[in-house]
């Protein structure tokens, strides 16, 4: 009786002992979340990527569905996936995306084989050689101390450019013939402007998915107004509070930023032709446009001697392109589903 009385208390030991070194976080690192390539992702840099597209996620879901961050947002479906999804394939997708550019990077000679934890390991010192370039008052260019994911972000960042400009140099280097049958091809798409375009055009704000609802609904009523010889001034006083602009758009004026409402203005300018009346979402602005094309300068081609480097920068760019995703398409990628099932946005 007492030898199987010790021998269930051993059992239940061993059974306690081997649940805790599952669910530790050093086997947790052990054992990746996914692995690309034959390179490992352990949970902590999937966390590291994942914590980047929180926000995008948080702006997605509100732009598509009206939501706002809630106590079950993340596990609750909107559409066909929950946000919890997307976030995950939206990380994984970026992830293969970073791998196998390392690997190139790896197989060209750029940088040693290296896994997240010897990055860890060179951010750690990277702060101590911070911190002692300060001590010794020499020049240290950005903070003193580093965040992993600031640093990871910078490491990846520039040996993501060594790696293009070192194709460039080897791989990418295009005759004189090559430049010019790019440039024939490509010349209509990527080196004709457009001088000039005059346009007015009504600004509708929304500040939820019901007001952008009655926003799309009054500029489509506004546009159908317009075709029909109302004049765009007349209308502010139709709707609710709308806002009137006119703007003559030049090519050479430059616009900073993918997010700045005014790029997304001038972009939807350009694609007007005089006469056209167009009602688009503005999303980055929370506004919906309805615009009208009163002039455009006629369409203009460079030389190809006035754009020769912009056309070398094109062909260069569209050769690491298609490499790149060649190389994500065939990508081996392997998931560890329970653990890859188990990652909770915290």
């Amino acid at each position: 009786m007492k030898k199987k009385y010790i021998f269930i208390v051993a059992s239940l030991v061993l059974a306690i002992l081997c649940i805790f070194l599952l669910f530790s976080p050093s086997t947790h690192q052990e054992h990746p979340v996914v692995t690309i390539n034959n390179i490992p992702i352990p949970e902590d840099e999937f966390r590291l990527q994942m914590n980047k597209n929180i926000a995008a996620t948080h702006n997605h879901f509100f732009l598509q569905w009206g939501v706002n961050n809630h106590h079950n947002f993340w596990e609750t479906t909107y559409g066909y996936q929950t946000p919890l999804e997307y976030i995950k394939d939206k990380t994984l997708e970026e992830l293969v995306d970073v791998k196998v550019k390392q690997k190139l990077a790896v197989e060209i000679g750029l940088s040693p084989e290296f896994t997240f934890e010897d990055l860890s390991t060179w951010w750690k010192q990277d702060n101590i050689d911070r911190k002692t370039k300060q001590a010794e008052g020499k020049a240290v260019y950005g903070p003193v101390e580093n965040t992993l994911e600031m640093y990871h972000q910078y490491f990846f960042s520039n040996l993501f450019i060594k790696l293009q400009s070192e194709l460039n140099e080897v791989s990418f280097t295009p005759s004189d013939d090559d430049l010019r049958s790019y440039f024939n091809r490509n010349k209509k798409e990527l080196f004709q402007y457009t001088p000039e375009v005059e346009v007015e055009y009504l600004e509708f704000p929304y500040k939820s998915i019901s007001e952008k609802k009655i926003a799309f609904e009054e500029a489509l009523t506004a546009r159908e107004k317009i075709q029909n010889g109302t004049s765009i001034k007349e209308l502010r006083s139709d709707s609710r509070e709308v806002f009137f602009g006119h703007q003559v758009y030049s090519d050479e004026d430059k616009i900073i930023g993918e997010d700045n409402p005014d790029q997304q203005l001038k972009k939807l300018a350009f694609r007007l032709n005089v006469g056209d009346v167009e009602v688009v979402d503005g999303r980055e602005n929370y506004s919906v446009y309805l615009m009208h094309c009163i002039s455009r300068a006629t369409d203009t081609t460079y030389s190809f001697d006035e754009v020769k480097n912009d056309v070398v920068w094109h062909y260069q760019q569209e050769k690491y392109t298609i490499l790149i995703d060649s190389l994500k398409r065939n990508a081996n990628i392997e998931i560890n589903e329970p653990l890859y099932k188990s990652i909770k946005v915290i």
